[in-house]
């Protein structure tokens, strides 16, 4: 065993100076080659109706397993040959794994520290489709010298492991998502998706309250699918909106202050996150603000906001009938949501979607809507012929108790008048 180790030890040591971070776990396993792809050559394998495609210089240097009515709910396991044939440490190799996994699973799955998975795609049955991958190098060979020689082979297969994901996701016509999973994301997760599990949102306006009162779902699931990145900057001063977990002695605080600053609390210990917040309608603390104000709300000690009222609800465009709006309101304090629809003819329509809030002069204003005009073929089928952003526009109400619609780009529904459905 001694002298095992002894010649086993160039090569252990060379591996720890390897930086490629990537590798394979692989047992033996036939592999499933379908007819030959049409698209480059593709060599496409098989597995619970999904296919994993895979271009001819990486396929004849990797071998991909594809276990059947796996436990876990491996697809797809791709490992390196060369580092598999080795074979001196188990798991030699492994470049990455495809899974699936209940809703329930990845709940459970996101309460904790998923280091070495990622869910990156849903699919239409709402199973969550998960990429697993190795944290240590998996990188092997005979000798010293053969792992120098073979490094670049390897650091390629590597790279190319990093970008299957989106590339599975798109040819299997999933529906592509992430979630992250730091010290913050992970609070977030158990706040609604661990049993028994107490918190509460707090401001200086109302003080604590429960915030289990409320469906949080919404909200976590936005906060979660946002990105938050470790920064070393200090914390701004100023209003934050708190999620506090009483129990653990642990908070979130999420500033006003611009910038899409959180910070976490744990104890004595905090450590600062810089959000990757992508909507310009209204900024992380004010969307915290709005689950606030809603378990405020339930909890009896705010008052019902009725300002929105007027405007909330279905209409339809007052002359032809043919225009619809739908304003609902959103999960950021003081916003509503709206969706119109308005054909242009028997085949094209023309749909917006919005963010908007109250201004100065009593309008619903916004100004980074989207407008989508759509082509539908006789035979069936559609395409998008033109997309406009940052649209702006307003809605007021009319004395008639109608709603008049102006968007600044859109000469159709200037100054349009709806009347109320429901």
């Amino acid at each position: 065993m001694k002298k095992t180790l002894l010649r086993l030890l160039p090569v252990l040591l060379l591996l720890f100076a390897l930086t490629a971070g990537c590798a394979v776990t692989a047992r033996a396993a036939e592999e499933v080659l379908l007819d030959e792809p049409q698209e480059q050559n593709l060599a496409a394998y098989r597995n619970g109706g999904f296919t994993l495609e895979i271009e001819p210089r990486y396929n004849e240097l990797v071998t991909v397993e594809t276990p059947e009515n796996d436990e876990r709910g491996i697809l797809f396991t791709v490992s390196e040959t060369a580092s598999l044939e080795t074979g001196r440490f188990e798991g030699a190799g492994w470049l990455f794994s495809i899974g699936t996994v209940s809703e329930e699973r990845l709940h459970e799955m996101l309460c904790a520290d998923m280091s070495g998975a990622q869910v990156f795609a849903r699919g239409a049955d709402g199973r969550y489709f998960m990429y697993y991958h190795p944290t240590d190098v998996r990188y092997d060979r005979p000798t010293v010298e053969q792992m120098k020689a073979d490094q670049d082979q390897w650091t390629m297969l590597c790279q190319w492991a990093g970008s299957v994901s989106n590339d599975f996701a798109d040819r299997n016509g999933l529906e592509i998502l992430s979630y992250g999973n730091t010290e913050a994301d992970i609070l977030l997760a158990r706040s609604i998706w661990a049993a028994g599990e107490k918190h509460t949102l707090s401001t200086t306006e109302f003080g604590p309250v429960d915030a289990n009162c409320v469906d949080g779902t919404p909200y976590v699931e936005r906060l979660m699918r946002t990105g938050f990145q470790y920064t070393q900057e200090e914390a701004p001063d100023g209003e934050y909106v708190v999620l506090g977990f009483p129990e653990q002695d642990m908070r979130l605080d999420f500033f006003f202050a611009p910038g899409g600053c959180v910070r976490l609390v744990s104890g004595d210990r905090e450590t600062l996150f810089r959000a990757d917040w992508y909507d310009e309608d209204f900024s992380i603390a004010e969307f915290m603000q709005g689950w606030y104000y809603a378990a405020a709300e339930k909890a009896g000690v705010k008052e019902p906001d009725t300002t929105l009222d007027p405007f909330l609800g279905s209409w339809t465009e007052k002359i032809a009938g043919r225009g619809r709006l739908t304003i609902r309101r959103g999960l950021a304090a003081d916003r509503v949501t709206v969706e119109a629809r308005w054909p242009n003819s028997a085949s094209e329509e023309t749909t917006w979607s919005m963010i908007a809030a109250l201004d100065d002069d009593g309008r619903l204003a916004y100004s980074h809507g989207r407008r989508v005009i759509t082509e539908y073929a006789s035979g069936g089928g559609s395409q998008i012929i033109d997309v406009q952003h940052d649209i702006s526009g307003w809605f007021y109400p009319d004395t008639d108790g109608s709603l008049c619609w102006h968007d600044d780009i859109s000469e159709r529904s200037e100054d349009s008048s709806f009347q109320r459905v429901r």
